[in-house]
C-alpha cells in the first residue's frame, strides 16, 4: 500500500513539473490588456512613443517572446516603481504582483526558447598551449614539460653564445 501511493506520489510530482505554464494565456489575458490600459497612452499611442518602447510592437504573444532584454526592462521599471509615472494612476498591489509574476514567466520561456541547442565543441589543446596552461596555472617559473622544439632553440642559442665566446678569445 505504501509502495504504491509512493509511486502514485513520484508520478504526480513528474507529471505537475512537466505541465508548463501558458504565457500566451497570461499575455492574452492578462499582460496586453494590462499594457493597454495602462502603458499605451505613453508608450504607443498615436505618435506619442516615450522611452523609445513601442508597445503596439508587442501585438501577440510570440512578438513578445522574441525580445527577453526588452521584457527584463519591462519588469525591472514595474519592480522599481518607476511606471507607472508619478502623475498617472497607481497600479493596486495584487494586479502589480500578477503582472509582474505573469513577465516572469513569459521571461523565462523567452531565455528558454532562445536558447540553441547547439553546443560549443571540445577541443584538444595542442602541446604547447597544454604546457603552457599547466605552467600559467601552477604559477611555475620552470618548464614542467619541455618540448622538443624548445629544447632545440634552447640548445641552439646555447651553441651560438659559445660560438661567440670563443671567436672573441
Amino acid at each position: 500500500m505504501m509502495n504504491s501511493f509512493l509511486v502514485f506520489a513520484v508520478l504526480a510530482a513528474l507529471a505537475g513539473s512537466s505541465l508548463g505554464v501558458d504565457t500566451k494565456g497570461l499575455f492574452d489575458n492578462g499582460i496586453k490588456p494590462f499594457f493597454q490600459e495602462n502603458c499605451i497612452k505613453c508608450h504607443g499611442e498615436g505618435e506619442k512613443i516615450k522611452g523609445k518602447l513601442d508597445l503596439r510592437t508587442y501585438s501577440d504573444h510570440a512578438e513578445l517572446l522574441k525580445d527577453a532584454d526588452r521584457i527584463e526592462d519591462i519588469i525591472s521599471v514595474i519592480e522599481e516603481g518607476e511606471m507607472p509615472p508619478e502623475e498617472e494612476p497607481k497600479i493596486d498591489e495584487k494586479t502589480r504582483v500578477d503582472i509582474l509574476d505573469g513577465l516572469k514567466k513569459t521571461l523565462a520561456e523567452a531565455i528558454k526558447s532562445s536558447q540553441s541547442s547547439s553546443q560549443t565543441p571540445i577541443r584538444r589543446m595542442n602541446r604547447f598551449q597544454y604546457a603552457n596552461a599547466v605552467k600559467d596555472l601552477l604559477k611555475l617559473k620552470v618548464e614542467v614539460y619541455p618540448l622538443p622544439e624548445r629544447m632545440t632553440l634552447h640548445l641552439t642559442k646555447m651553441l651560438l653564445l659559445m660560438l661567440e665566446h670563443f671567436q672573441f678569445i
